[in-house]
C-alpha cells in the first residue's frame, strides 16, 4: 500500500471547552510541514525541549514529531500526565533549553515549594500555548524562572497547533506586540477576521478568526456535516474565536464567539471583565460566563479564585471597584469565590459552560 501526503496520519480529539470533544484527522503533509515550521522560527532555542504535555495532546505530539523529523532535536517527555516535580527533575537532569506547556505549567512551576531545589538556568526559551495569558503572568513566568525570551502563541486541535506566534517579535522593542498580543501569522498560511455577514472587519475592530492553509485538518471523522460547517467551500476555516488586529498584523484575543454573553441584547466579551477583576488585591485568577435569565436572556456571573486562599474579599468592595471600570450591564450580578476551576484533563482549560452549571447549582442552594 503506497502512502501519500493526502493521507491520514492521525486523529486527534479536541478538548471540548465549548462542547463535546470532536474527532480531528490530519494528514502526514500538514504535520510534517507544522513541525517543520516549528523548528524554521524556533529551531535555535529546542536542542532540548522539555514537554510536559500528554502526547495525546496535539501539542505534545506535534512537538514530540520532532525529534523525528529534525535532527538536531532531543525531546523530553517528563511524564505521561503533567508533574510539576517530574517536570523540573526532568529540566535539571536533560538540561532542558526550551520548555512548552499550557499557562497551568509554568503557574504549577511557579508556586511549586520545592522550585527553588532544583537548577532551572539552563531554560531560555519558553513557548505558553492552550490559552491566552495576561501581560503580568507573562512578566511574572520572565522574572521567576529566569527565562530570557517567552512566547505566547494560538492555534486549535484543527489548525494542528500554531497558526500565530509571538515568536516574530521577542526581538522588538514593541512590548505590548511581546507582552499582550497572541502574535502574528506563521508563514505560509492564511488569517482574516470577519463580522456576522462574513465581511473582513477593519483593522482594531472585533471579529472572528478564520485561517486558510497547509495546517487545516483534513475533518472531523465520519462527520462531513460539521466539517462542513466549520471549513468554508473556499477552504477557510473557523476558529470559532474574536480578536482584533493591529497594524502590522499581531492579533489580541478577545474571546470565543460561543463564550460571548448577550444581556438584553448586547454582546458582552468575558475576557475584558476578567482582566478588570484580576486587577484587584488578593484574587489570582477570575473567569466570567452567562447563565440563562427570564429577563435579559443572559446575566453576568463570575468566579474567582484568591491569591491567598484562608483570605476573604468583600464582594460588594469589589462590584464597586468594577464599577469605576466597566459599564454597568458587564459588572457580574453573581460572584463566587472557589478553591479552583473546572479545566479539561490534558492543558488545564477552564471549561465555562461547567462554570456556569456550577453558578446555577450555587444559587439554588441558596433560595
Amino acid at each position: 500500500m503506497s502512502i501519500s501526503p493526502d493521507h491520514p496520519l492521525f486523529i486527534f480529539f479536541s478538548s471540548g471547552t465549548t462542547g463535546q470533544p470532536k474527532a480531528v484527522v490530519h494528514t502526514n503533509f500538514a504535520v510534517l510541514n507544522c513541525v517543520a515550521n516549528i523548528y524554521q522560527h524556533s529551531g535555535r532555542f529546542l536542542s532540548r525541549l522539555c514537554v510536559p504535555v500528554p502526547i495525546f495532546h496535539i501539542l505534545g505530539e506535534v512537538h514530540g514529531t520532532l525529534s523525528i523529523v529534525i535532527g538536531p532535536v532531543c525531546v523530553i517527555y517528563p511524564t505521561y500526565l503533567p508533574n510539576t516535580l517530574a517536570t523540573m527533575k526532568a529540566i535539571e537532569e536533560e538540561q532542558c533549553t526550551g520548555i512548552i506547556g499550557a499557562a497551568i505549567i509554568y503557574h504549577d512551576l511557579i508556586k511549586h515549594p520545592l522550585r527553588n531545589e532544583f537548577n532551572l538556568k539552563s531554560l531560555e526559551y519558553c513557548a505558553i500555548a492552550g490559552s491566552p495569558i495576561s501581560k503580568e503572568f507573562l512578566e511574572t513566568i520572565e522574572n521567576e524562572l529566569s527565562i530570557k525570551y517567552c512566547t505566547q502563541a494560538y492555534g486549535t486541535t484543527e489548525t494542528a497547533g500554531y497558526i500565530t506566534n509571538t515568536i516574530y517579535a521577542i526581538d522588538s522593542n514593541n512590548q505590548r506586540q511581546r507582552l499582550e498580543s497572541i502574535g502574528k501569522c506563521e508563514k505560509f498560511l492564511e488569517i482574516k477576521l470577519i463580522d456576522d455577514k462574513d465581511q473582513i472587519v477593519p483593522l482594531g475592530e472585533k471579529g472572528e478568526l478564520l485561517m486558510r492553509g497547509y495546517k487545516t485538518m483534513k475533518g472531523y471523522w465520519n462527520d462531513n456535516e460539521m466539517t462542513a460547517k466549520i471549513i468554508t467551500e473556499s477552504k477557510w476555516l473557523h476558529t470559532g474565536d474574536i480578536a482584533k488586529m493591529d497594524e502590522d498584523g499581531y492579533l489580541y484575543f478577545c474571546g470565543r464567539k460561543k463564550e460571548i454573553i448577550i444581556r438584553g441584547g448586547v454582546n458582552i466579551y468575558p475576557l475584558e471583565i476578567e482582566k478588570i477583576i484580576e486587577e484587584y488585591p488578593n484574587i489570582l485568577k477570575a473567569q466570567v460566563f452567562g447563565i440563562p435569565d427570564e429577563r435579559y436572556g443572559e446575566i453576568v456571573c463570575s468566579m474567582i479564585v484568591l491569591k491567598e486562599e484562608k483570605t476573604n474579599i468583600n464582594i460588594n468592595e469589589l462590584k464597586q471597584f468594577l464599577s469605576k471600570h466597566l459599564a454597568y450591564f458587564k459588572i457580574p450580578k453573581h460572584i463566587e469565590v472557589v478553591d479552583k476551576f473546572n479545566t479539561t484533563a490534558s492543558l488545564g482549560k477552564v471549561q465555562k459552560s461547567k462554570l456556569a452549571k456550577d453558578m446555577i447549582k450555587i444559587l439554588k442552594s441558596k433560595l
